[in-house]
């Protein structure tokens, strides 16, 4: 540890000339299209704050044969953060490398849901989700911007929501894995209650399982079935801008179907998500002031 500190004064970065400096934060971005939006959003929000930012996206690059296979959705350009330069890469798995944990005024790693700002030091590195709304709330005009740069998602924040128009988003592949998925009963207590406070009740299901999906007799009226059959951009992009126009969405506990409820939402909007989020982790429930909760058994 001390050749740590000698190596970090010889270059100039002993603790009084770091302190005065703007803290360094890098944001790994991960995991599927709504996991990517939170992360943007938190990395903008550090930014807000007087943080020099920079995006990381190697998970991208170099994926986890154990993990669903993800592509980076959108650009990084699109959200104005630069990524992060092979040399600072280097530097930064150095440090890890030779910090061992995180007791240090210099170096640090963030994990999880939150991250407590005043816990930050010099360099910081944040692994996560970041699935908090304080993160989001504010970010709200960012992301809409960014989104906007994307010629299929800009048409759609021009369309206009058919008032009555109810979206259920069904996910399975690998929440089935996972232990994720809902119960049929998430579903059912979501119908009843759509139909007993929704004027010419009808909806259409976005989901990754159709057969399944046909298989149920619960979902015997369903207007229109659009299965997402790939992991493909331009799908992903088509898919969420679809579900922006519906006034009424069940997003379950999916980030995705979430956000295309939280950025294009309206006055008259019904949301529905379960709670807890997942029965097998600690994964917080999202859902913005007003949205009904159903429980997740």
């Amino acid at each position: 540890m001390n050749h740590c500190f000698i190596m970090m004064e010889s270059m100039g970065m002993d603790e009084n000339i770091t302190s005065k400096k703007q803290k360094k934060a890098v944001v790994i971005i991960k995991g599927g299209f709504g996991n990517q939006v939170f992360q943007f959003a938190f990395a903008n929000y550090l930014k807000s704050l007087n943080f020099k930012v920079s995006i990381n996206i190697d998970f991208f690059n170099d994926p986890d044969p154990n993990s669903t296979p993800r592509n980076l959705v959108l650009p990084v350009k699109y959200f104005d953060l630069k990524v992060t330069t092979v040399f600072e890469k280097i530097y930064y798995k150095f440090l890890k490398k030779i910090i061992s944990n995180n007791s240090n005024n210099y170096f640090k790693t963030f994990k999880g849901y939150e991250a407590n700002i005043a816990d930050t030091v010099n360099i910081n590195i944040f692994d996560g989700y970041w699935k908090n709304l304080t993160y989001l709330e504010g970010q709200k005009n960012y992301i809409t911007n960014s989104f906007k740069k994307n010629k299929i998602l800009k048409e759609s924040f021009e369309n206009e929501i058919k008032p009555n128009s109810t979206a259920i988003h069904i996910r399975r592949g690998d929440f089935l894995k996972n232990g994720w998925n809902l119960d049929i009963k998430f579903y059912e207590e979501s119908l009843n209650y759509l139909h007993e406070n929704i004027e010419n009740f009808s909806f259409d299901i976005f989901t990754d399982d159709p057969e399944w999906v046909k298989n149920q007799y619960l979902f015997k009226d369903v207007n229109k079935i659009f299965a997402q059959k790939t992991n493909t951009d331009i799908e992903t992009i088509q898919t969420f801008a679809k579900l922006m126009n519906y006034e009424n969405t069940v997003i379950g506990n999916s980030t995705f179907s979430f956000l295309s409820a939280f950025i294009k939402g309206s006055e008259n909007e019904t949301v529905i998500t379960c709670d807890p989020w997942y029965t097998n982790s600690n994964h917080p429930t999202l859902a913005k002031p007003g949205w009904i909760k159903i429980r997740n058994i």
